[in-house]
């Protein structure tokens, strides 16, 4: 795996494999760094913090215009990461909030509020849905009592008549 592009002031020194994943990983382990342009983002992360659609940013990567993006092959998901400075170089991000500082909590807590709407739609989804099923248990039941209740007035109009047919036949071996 090739590590990211080293800046002008840093000089040539050999990074462990660990390092250079804490390096890279270095916004989830310490989220209230400002972004820089040799930070590497999710596709996920980069689509929000760019404000455009995952798959912008997956089209982005497929084209080239986001030269310097990792696949992590050790890992099962194939995970892209795409570094800060490639998406300001393809114009997907403003330059100036990058060396400034953008926090990531913004970012995390936009994530954290699409997450809420999305779950309270979904709770809303199935709750209306679990009421519907009531209605429907509560019909279904409905009906299976009335037909219990006809059933019983049937069994009890059949015994009626059987013993209105036993009550009138002769009594066989009785000689007339």
């Amino acid at each position: 795996m090739l590590a990211p592009p080293a800046r002008a002031s840093e000089t040539s020194t050999v990074r462990s494999a660990g390092a250079t994943r804490a390096r890279r990983n270095r916004r989830t382990t310490m989220p209230a760094q400002a972004l820089r342009s040799d930070d590497f983002l999710t596709i996920r992360d980069a689509a929000d913090v760019c404000g455009v659609s995952m798959d912008t940013i997956r089209r982005r990567f497929k084209d080239g215009s986001l030269p310097h993006s990792r696949v992590n092959e050790g890992d099962a998901t194939r995970t892209i990461r795409v570094p800060v400075g490639d998406l300001v170089a393809a114009r997907l991000l403003d330059a100036a909030p990058v060396e400034a500082s953008a926090p990531l909590e913004a970012l995390a807590a936009r994530r954290s509020a699409k997450l809420v709407a999305e779950l309270e739609l979904t709770i809303a989804t199935l709750r209306s849905e679990v009421e519907r099923r009531d209605d429907v248990i509560k019909e279904l039941r409905r009906r299976a009592d009335s037909r219990d209740e006809t059933t019983s007035e049937l069994r009890e109009q059949l015994r009626f008549m059987r013993a209105l047919a036993n009550a009138e036949q002769p009594v066989a071996g009785r000689a007339a």
